[in-house]
Parts: structure tokens; C-alpha cells; sequence
């Protein structure tokens, strides 16, 4: 199940794709319209339709890249899943995020640490938003992938997600 801030970002990436499209394709239809006019010498008139087209453009660009990025992320977290090694994770801390503010509440996120090849290697969360009924010194499972330590899935149990 997708966690609240991954569901705000599908549907923020879908609200900016869907806001781009119709400038973007008006503003080529708009473009195609006076091309003739372009022909007999008023290249002015092209600035609407390509200020149109562009701002489209960007728009739809940013929705893509956040449905893409979002996108990735959920395949890098099953790939994990699927063939990573499952580690048990001691948590250490769990501290706000104080960079993000969602209706006047910071996510919280948890700082765990596992021995990864006979060392001590510290692990971080996702944000997680809701009710907290974690505390320091419980087990969380962590799929590592071995060939890259930095490529890391820390899994918060469900009724700590909201």
C-alpha cells in the first residue's frame, strides 16, 4: 500500500501532466493556425502560440518526471523486496522532519542500524506520517542489496504508515 506522501506526489505529478496537455496541444494547433500568416512575413505572430506550446511543455514535463520518479522508486522498493537481503535493524532514533510541514505536523523518521559484513551500518526511513507506534530499540526489517550498501529499503509496519 502507498504511503501519503507517495499518493500526493502521483496525484500532484497527474495535475501538472493533465494542466500541460491542453496548453500544449493548443498551442500547437495555434501554431499550425498561423503558420501562414508566418509565411507572408509576421513571425510575431508565432510568439503566442509558442509561449502557449511552452508553458504546456514545462508543465507536462514536470508531471511526467514526478509520475516517472515515483515510478522508479516503487520498482527500486520491489526489486529490493524481491531479491535483497532482509536484515533485522535495531532502531536508534526517531526524529521529525522539520523540512517538511503537512497541515501543521512533520513526518517523523526512523534512524535504524544493522552489522552489514561485521560493521555497524545505519539505516533511514522514508517519511512517515500518523500515529508513531514505534520506539527506540524495536526491530524493523531492512532489504539491502549487497552490491551497492547506499541502495536500502527501510520497512515501517503498516500501522505506522496513515
Amino acid at each position: 500500500m502507498p504511503t501519503f506522501d507517495e499518493v500526493a506526489m502521483r496525484i500532484l505529478g497527474f495535475i501538472f501532466f493533465l494542466a500541460g496537455l491542453p496548453f500544449f496541444a493548443i498551442g500547437l494547433i495555434w501554431l499550425q493556425l498561423t503558420m501562414d500568416d508566418v509565411d507572408r512575413g509576421g513571425f510575431e505572430m508565432l510568439i503566442g502560440p509558442a509561449v502557449f506550446s511552452f508553458v504546456g511543455f514545462v508543465f507536462m514535463v514536470i508531471g511526467g518526471g514526478v509520475m516517472w520518479a515515483q515510478y522508479k522508486q516503487r520498482m527500486r522498493r520491489k526489486m529490493l523486496m524481491n531479491t535483497g537481503r532482509k536484515l533485522k535493524a535495531t532502531i536508534t532514533s526517531i526524529t521529525q522532519n522539520h523540512k517538511i510541514t503537512v497541515n501543521h505536523r512533520h513526518p517523523y523518521i526512523v534512524f535504524c542500524t544493522a552489522s552489514v559484513s561485521g560493521m555497524d551500518k545505519e539505516f533511514k526511513s522514508s517519511n512517515i506520517y500518523g500515529d508513531f507506534p514505534l520506539n527506540i530499540g524495536d526491530e524493523l526489517d531492512v532489504y539491502l542489496d549487497f552490491r551497492n550498501h547506499d541502495n536500502y529499503w527501510v520497512e515501517v509496519p503498516k500501522d505506522a504508515i496513515r
